[in-house]
């Protein structure tokens, strides 16, 4: 795990902890009223942030540069569910996160929203024990509160206007399906 200041912890907590949590219940909330290859884009997204709030929450850092809870709660201990997340995080990695052979056309054993559901709960309650645990100097206010803002305040308008708009990026499709 990294060394942080407290200032530096702060700061990560209310700027990518608090985001990771404002799009995994955005990604859960779309999911429920999208079809077709938007329920698949919003699925994949949660994926990604649940996988970093899984990895956040737990004991074990993969890289030196690692955040986790307990750099602010001194053992702080996840209340997963070993095997039921355990094999929710394993078929992230096997279905989505990586081309392995194991994807599966069967529903059965597909992740789904099932399984979203169980992993979004366990991040929920865990996230929630996480921010009651905090003390001084860390804040409690982090936490993303109140309806899902329409936009995110702190991307830049200039980040923004740098990414393909959508009659740009029609235009690039066109041009890369055109017979030369």
């Amino acid at each position: 795990m990294k060394d942080m200041t407290p200032k530096e912890l702060t700061d990560y907590l209310r700027d990518h902890i608090h985001y990771e949590v404002l799009m995994l219940r955005h990604c859960y909330e779309r999911m429920g009223t999208s079809r077709g290859l938007d329920f698949n884009a919003f699925l994949e997204a949660f994926a990604v942030h649940a996988r970093v709030l899984a990895e956040f929450l737990s004991e074990g850092a993969k890289t030196r540069n690692d955040v986790r809870a307990r750099q602010y709660v001194g053992g702080f201990r996840s209340e997963r569910k070993d095997g039921l997340i355990r094999d929710t995080l394993d078929k992230l990695d096997e279905q989505i996160f990586h081309s392995s052979a194991k994807r599966t056309k069967d529903p059965e054993k597909q992740f789904n929203t099932n399984l979203a559901t169980e992993l979004w709960s366990w991040i929920e309650r865990d996230v929630l024990k996480f921010n009651a645990a905090l003390q001084s100097p860390y804040p409690k206010d982090w936490m993303p509160t109140g309806p899902l803002p329409a936009a995110l305040p702190y991307i830049s308008e200039a980040f923004a206007s740098s990414h393909m708009t959508t009659a740009s990026s029609q235009s690039f499709f066109a041009d890369l399906t055109k017979d030369t």
